[in-house]
């Protein structure tokens, strides 16, 4: 019988200025509700830094994201839906 063992979502998005990508965020969350670190990669320096208020409102959705897919896997637990 075959059994799954872990599941996870992986979520990877990209702050994008004038077409341009600044940063690129990297984030997993485990079929057990826990999150690993979240991890970012800046990909234009002077972009990045020339736009840091609008990269740290992405941020903030990339967090915000990331908590509302943690929160689905934590209820299938707790509904007892979990794989």
């Amino acid at each position: 019988m075959l059994k799954v063992n872990q599941k996870s979502i992986s979520l990877t998005m990209t702050s994008v200025i004038d077409g341009k990508e600044a940063v690129t965020y990297v984030a997993t969350v485990k079929s057990d509700g826990t999150m690993m670190p979240m991890s970012q990669h800046i990909d234009d320096n002077t972009l990045y830094l020339a736009n840091l208020t609008e990269i740290n409102k992405d941020l903030a959705k990339m967090q915000a994201k990331c908590f509302e897919e943690q929160a689905k896997i934590m209820q299938e637990i707790v509904d007892g839906k979990e794989e």
